[in-house]
């Protein structure tokens, strides 16, 4: 992700764990980082950002000196690999803000089997005082009042952490499995041959997008709001499941657990958490039984201008609308907006809010094997716009003007999924928007392989 980004509303979850300034040649700072590693392997991965507090205030004036070296990477991976039971790569990447760097330890995806602290950190004060427990499983939760922490595995822990192990077991069956049969809608193909009348499959979760869409127009924007293009990304997601589910209202306890669950895949997120922020406006409020936030920032003052508009409700239905990322950047460098569409960031887009989607059903404790979770994209102002890349090392012929002005595509995906399948589903969602730019197309590995570099945090 964006850590200069990141570093301008820094927020917690259960795969971003935030420290205030800790000493890593000391028990106590081992014991932070030791911990903080494996609770974030064991939830799938994540981000150990340090230097921030509590409340999410990056701690400028408290910065030590020789930060380079104190979280030099060899000395990070070397404490882990020390104490952790499985050994796993690790990466030290600084954030800056207010000219100093940040250290975020970067934890990655991919495991297998349960990781416990195959030695324990005592105090060298009080020895009898176990700062890391030798043989404990140590994973975030959100079992203290709604708050992401680091703590031993309880009995309620231990059915998502098997579930992430064994997702990560069976990626290559299922890669193999939605590859081959990907695009396929058995119930719908059944019915036809039956002779019934089908409704799309599309109508529902499309009805939900224009709505939103509609309720996006209609609330009032600031008084200093500027033209950032009319280029929009939207996503709107409905979760269907056959069992029952216990009522949820929209609460503190259901806007926490859906915050929460965000695995904060970039600096600026989907469902973006303005709890914090400053202009009252910005923070969610309740409307029509759910939670909503438009988070208008016209000046830049998080590195970019921004427009988002989001809507959460407790029975499963969750909408983003924002400015596309290519028109903030042009009006940052004082360049004109609606030009251009990079190809990276739809197809990182689209990978992110599927991963936070799901994240988001599993933490409503929705059941997997019975839940399917129904996407609608929609990129509108795309008349006119030329193709291009935010990597400069990918070539995009010249040329790839689209001649559509909207595009909407459509994915069904099962909550079971495991999270490296998702790459492969990423293809057939995207390739009919890049076709719309003058027939443009790309390999499936390429793709793929963009998606990835996300949701390994690269």
């Amino acid at each position: 992700m964006n850590l200069d980004e990141f570093l301008t509303a820094p927020r917690e979850s259960l795969n971003i764990e935030l420290k205030s300034w800790i000493d890593p040649t000391t028990a106590e700072g081992k014991a932070k980082i030791v911990k903080a590693a494996i609770a974030l392997r064991n939830v799938n991965g994540g981000y150990l950002g340090i230097g921030i507090s509590d409340e999410g205030n990056p701690l400028s004036e408290l910065a030590p000196e020789n930060i380079d070296d104190r979280f030099h990477q060899d000395t990070i991976q070397a404490l882990i690999a020390r104490h952790s039971s499985e050994s796993f790569e690790v990466s030290v990447e600084f954030g800056t803000f207010n000219g100093i760097k940040f250290p975020f330890i970067t934890i990655p995806s991919g495991v297998r089997t349960p990781v416990a602290a195959k030695l324990g950190i005592n105090d060298p004060n009080n020895q009898a005082k176990e700062l890391v427990k030798k043989d404990t499983v140590y994973v975030r939760t959100l079992a203290a009042n709604h708050t992401p922490s680091s703590a031993a595995a309880q009995f309620s822990d231990w059915p998502q952490i098997m579930n992430i192990c064994f997702d990560n077991r069976e990626a290559d069956i299922g890669n193999f499995v939605r590859r081959h049969l990907s695009g396929l809608d058995i119930p719908r193909l059944l019915s036809q041959i039956n002779g019934d009348s089908v409704e799309p499959e599309t109508a529902v979760v499309d009805v939900f997008l224009n709505e939103c869409h509609q309720r996006f127009l209609e609330i009032k924007k600031a008084d200093d709001a500027i033209d950032l293009g009319k280029g929009l990304f939207e996503v709107a997601v409905i979760i269907k499941c056959a069992a029952e589910r216990e009522a949820v209202r929209a609460d503190d306890n259901f806007l926490s657990s859906f915050i929460y669950a965000n695995p904060g895949l970039n600096g600026w997120p989907l469902w973006l958490d303005s709890r914090a922020f400053l202009d009252p406006k910005s923070r969610p409020r309740t409307r029509a039984g759910g939670y909503e936030a438009l988070i208008e920032d016209y000046e830049g003052s998080f590195i970019l201008p921004h427009l988002d508009f989001w809507r959460a409700e407790p029975s499963g239905r969750f909408y983003h609308c924002r400015v596309l990322w290519d028109d903030l950047v042009a009006i940052k460098k004082g360049n004109n907006p609606n030009e251009f569409l990079a190809v990276d960031i739809a197809i990182r887009t689209v990978t992110e809010a599927i991963s936070v989607a799901i994240s988001f059903a599993k933490s409503m404790a929705f059941p997997e094997k019975e839940t399917t979770l129904k996407f609608a994209f929609r990129w509108s102002g795309l008349e006119g716009r030329e193709l291009s890349s935010y990597n400069s090392l990918r070539y995009i012929s010249p040329g790839r003007v689209s001649g559509d002005d909207q595009i909407t595509t459509h994915a069904n995906i099962s909550l079971d999924i495991s999270p490296s399948s998702i790459p492969s589903i990423i293809p057939e969602i995207v390739s009919e928007l890049f076709s719309s730019f003058n027939g443009m197309t790309f390999s499936k590995n390429v793709i793929e392989e963009i998606a990835l570099e996300l949701l390994q945090k690269k």
